[in-house]
């Protein structure tokens, strides 16, 4: 999904009280487009599919690598 949208995974900390974090899978211009458990995020870093490109006060941005790139096509 990331790699034809030109997205990234963008992890939302604390949104309500409901959830510690929400993990989203965004299209290039931040719209969801679909959510991951901890453990798939997890998986995708160590797997080196995915490494975080940024992070700001409410949430970390995760972007494909070169790596994570070449079996999406």
């Amino acid at each position: 999904m990331m790699a034809s949208v030109g997205g990234r995974i963008e992890v939302l900390q604390s949104p309500t009280r409901a959830y510690k974090d929400h993990i989203a899978v965004c299209r290039a211009d931040g719209v969801g487009i679909g959510i991951l458990p901890r453990e798939a995020l997890d998986d995708l870093v160590e797997s080196n599919f995915v490494k975080q490109d940024g992070e700001e006060e409410s949430k970390a941005v995760f972007e494909l690598t070169d790596y994570g790139e070449r079996p999406a096509r």
